[in-house]
């Protein structure tokens, strides 16, 4: 993962506020920011304000920008940000409380962690005006596929093996002999994964709400918290993979009947887990106390 260089974070923790820009490229939605470095890892404290929040939950893009009064240095960060909870959650909040303003409580602040991808650093030097602008090593992000398998697919793997080889056995023992091809087993495979993945997917907006509430921990969260996706674009990716497991099973009733069907439903446990992933989430308890 990227990181700003110690000099960066030295220069904005030094100043009294920051100006962080949220929303879609080409926003110019700016808000005020204490900025909070911690081991290397930049937490922005904001005010609790409704629009940042719907912005980020639609878009992760954020832009750090601090700059001199003297104009001896300029810093522009662009990168991605998850809208946080209250500093009185979060886990480091014995550390970030020495970064509040005085007289500020930490139930009046949110901690946002910045993940920077690009930096544009202007300073002055001895022999004149210096300038680092590019993106910062680590930073590039993986294919949105890639990430979407890690989160929706890699955790499911073994089940995943586990039922193809089931529905596989489906398709040769239950189904009709003219049924018994290889589009049939696709079927059956994609119809028995796709909803628990589509429901992982889908699910996780759900897992960074509850974050915020403080019902999960920030272990649960996982990479959710590097912010490479935002909560609606989640959603929505979650709903696209949701549809083709419905034509998936839809086409598998067409080819092989209502038998192949809950067959492939008994054995490939899918309705069972996307029900348990659903009914997790319904805890309305602290997840220390719902352990």
């Amino acid at each position: 993962m990227a990181e700003l260089p110690p000099e960066v974070l030295d220069r904005l923790a030094g100043v009294e506020r920051v100006r962080v820009m949220v929303g879609p490229p080409g926003s110019n939605f700016l808000v005020g920011a204490v900025a909070a470095p911690i081991q290397r890892q930049l937490y922005l404290l904001l005010v609790p304000d409704p629009r940042v929040e719907s912005m980020l939950d639609e878009h992760i893009h954020a832009a750090v920008l601090a700059d001199d009064p003297g104009g001896k240095w300029l810093i522009h960060a662009r990168g991605r940000m998850l809208y946080g909870r209250r500093v009185v959650n979060d886990p480091r909040r014995n550390e970030l409380l020495h970064w509040l303003p005085e007289g500020i409580g930490p139930a009046e602040f949110v901690a946002c962690r910045f993940h920077p991808e690009a930096l544009d650093y202007q300073h002055d030097a001895v022999d004149g005006r210096r300038r680092a602008n590019g993106p910062l090593p680590g930073g590039a992000p993986l294919p949105a596929w890639r990430r979407l398998w890690e989160l929706g697919g890699a955790p499911f793997w073994p089940w995943l093996l586990a039922a193809s080889f089931l529905e596989g056995l489906v398709i040769l023992f239950v189904a009709d002999y003219e049924d018994r091809h290889a589009w049939s087993l696709a079927m059956a495979i994609l119809a028995g994964g796709l909803p628990v993945i589509g429901a992982r997917i889908a699910l996780a907006a759900h897992d960074i709400a509850r974050w915020r509430k403080g019902l999960e921990k920030d272990a649960v969260l996982g990479t959710l918290g590097e912010a490479w996706f935002s909560a609606r674009e989640l959603e929505r990716q979650g709903i696209y993979v949701l549809i083709a497991a419905a034509a998936a099973w839809i086409l598998l009733g067409w080819a092989c009947g209502a038998v192949v069907v809950g067959w492939v439903a008994l054995v490939s446990g899918a309705p069972i887990l996307v029900l348990l992933m659903a009914v997790r989430r319904r805890s309305t308890r602290p997840e220390e106390e719902a352990a």
